[in-house]
């Protein structure tokens, strides 16, 4: 999984198993090829729109969400929020153990 902030030139690579970004109110990240990762509200509100999707959705505190296309996906904040975003491999792992 690639992530990018628009804030940067270049793309990072970031391993988020345990995580948390902090987004400021107004700021974006962009996921791509996330299929099967799963979005976890931490802290604020996000919205979440995937390339190819005609449903966005808002996501509060304690709630989640699992990416479904490949391509690109925006989640950005409508609030200061704080998020974990575990790929589709470590949330299986998750889902397991419990």
């Amino acid at each position: 999984m690639r992530l990018a902030d628009g804030a940067f030139p270049e793309r990072m690579r970031l391993d988020l198993q345990a995580a948390a970004v902090h987004l400021a109110r107004g700021k974006a990240i962009r996921v791509r090829d996330g299929a099967g990762s799963t979005l976890q509200v931490l802290a604020g509100s996000v919205w979440v729109t995937e390339e190819n999707s005609p449903r966005d959705v808002v996501l509060k505190p304690g709630q989640c969400w699992q990416l479904a296309r490949s391509g690109l996906a925006i989640i950005e904040a409508f609030s200061d929020a704080s998020i974990s975003l575990l790929d589709s491999r470590s949330a299986n792992e998750q889902r397991q153990r419990r």
